[in-house]
Parts: structure tokens; C-alpha cells; sequence
């Protein structure tokens, strides 16, 4: 009897993991990077001295789990139609004025980040959430 019932919640939660994936899932995790790349260039524009760090760090985890999930989506998502695909590419080239408003936002705090001790950081970080997003969609 327990072996039926371990076999049955094994069975379940296999079938809970195999989750299909479609356009309005990887449409809906490029709207979530969006506006978390927009709260992390609001964080970087306060950002004036170490004691701002704290909600840099979390601005920028907030963009990186919102990418590992966009990735993560991405590439379970079933073969898209060429309307999904091009509705996903257009939603992708909407980003763009947001990931540059975000560098453009690092690049002028970068006399505040180097004072702070924090440049190699925001650098690192910078690396850190540029480029899975990016190659699961190519």
C-alpha cells in the first residue's frame, strides 16, 4: 500500500515538473525584466554612497531572478508560430531603451560606485545578468 501511494506522488510530481511553456509565458517574463531593469536603473540613479547598496544588491537580484525565470521559460516554451515568434522579438527589441537607460544610468554613477569601493561589484554584476537571457532566445 505504501509503495502505491510513494509510486502515485512520484507519478504526480513528475507530472507537475513537465510544465509546457508558451508565447504569453516568455511574453509575460520580458514584461518582468522590463520593469525590473527599470527599478534597477531607479536604484542606480539613488545610488549616492555605500549606505545605497543594499537596495542596488536588491534591485539587481530582482533583474536576475526575473532573467533565470525568462531563461528558464524560454527554453521549455513548445514551438512558437512565426505571429508568437515575432510578437516575442518585438517585445525583446522593446527592451532596449530600458537596458540602455540602465548602463547609461551605470555609467554616470560610476565616480559614486569607485568612491563607494563598489566598481568591480557593479561590473561583476553587470556580467552576471547579461547573457543567459540572451542565448536561450537565439
Amino acid at each position: 500500500m505504501r509503495s502505491s501511494i510513494l509510486m502515485l506522488a512520484l507519478a504526480a510530481s513528475g507530472n507537475a515538473v513537465i510544465v509546457a511553456r508558451d508565447a504569453a509565458t516568455v511574453l509575460a517574463d520580458i514584461a518582468g525584466i522590463d520593469s525590473q531593469t527599470q527599478s534597477l536603473t531607479t536604484a542606480v540613479n539613488a545610488f549616492e554612497d555605500i549606505n545605497d547598496a543594499a537596495g542596488l544588491i536588491s534591485a539587481e537580484g530582482a533583474l536576475e531572478t526575473a532573467i533565470q525565470k525568462g531563461t528558464t521559460d524560454a527554453q521549455a516554451t513548445d514551438p512558437l508560430t512565426l505571429e508568437e515568434g515575432s510578437s516575442i522579438l518585438d517585445a525583446v527589441r522593446n527592451l532596449i531603451p530600458s537596458i540602455v537607460g540602465a548602463l547609461n544610468a551605470v555609467v554616470s554613477k560610476d565616480p559614486a560606485f569607485t568612491s563607494a569601493g563598489v566598481q568591480s561589484v557593479v561590473a561583476g554584476n553587470l556580467n552576471t545578468v547579461s547573457d543567459p537571457y540572451v542565448h536561450s532566445m537565439s
